[in-house]
């Protein structure tokens, strides 16, 4: 899953980096080998009820200690939602810059948050109040977290045919 992300950003024609934020040595050694840098992240940030946007924040932060700066916009994709297409990925960052918007998440057909991707604005990224001038970009991505979820993915995917119209959407 975390190699479709990887490759969904990869096909983006408006990201310039893919890093992946991990503790565990595999998943940065599989992120490596696909093309993308590594965060080393901290333990504490490693935990399963550590909101998503405290990895955000540290990845920001490692950056620009890094380099000496900030992207200007980040865009957070999760690995299990091996769905993602890239075309979703640009219609977010293409809806932000447009509107002007402080962020845009994906959401499902059923206009509920899924999670498979959320594009900020560096300058929105420490914001202490509910979002303000939020977009929604409509995907249909499955949000794995259960074994029957990995089981449905599995199946749809061992069509070839429909995972390649999938990815070239």
């Amino acid at each position: 899953m975390l190699v479709w992300s990887i490759e969904a950003c990869a096909r983006c024609q408006n990201i310039d980096e893919i890093y992946v934020s991990t503790e565990d040595e595999e998943i940065a050694e599989v992120a490596i080998l696909n093309g993308a840098n590594v965060i080393t992240r901290p333990e504490n940030l490693a935990e399963d009820m550590i909101p998503k946007m405290e990895v955000i924040r540290h990845a920001d932060k490692w950056y620009e200690s890094t380099f000496g700066f900030s992207p200007k916009v980040l865009v957070s994709v999760q690995a299990n939602s091996p769905e993602l297409r890239s075309s979703d990925i640009d219609r977010g960052i293409e809806m932000l810059v447009t509107n002007d918007l402080y962020e845009v998440i994906s959401v499902g057909n059923d206009m509920l948050q899924n999670a498979s991707f959320r594009v900020i604005r560096q300058t929105s990224l420490y914001n202490t109040f509910l979002s303000a001038h939020l977009g929604v970009v409509v995907n249909d991505c499955l949000d794995v977290h259960t074994l029957a979820d990995a089981e449905l993915i599995e199946a749809k995917y061992k069509d070839v045919a429909y995972f390649t119209q999938r990815i070239n959407r």
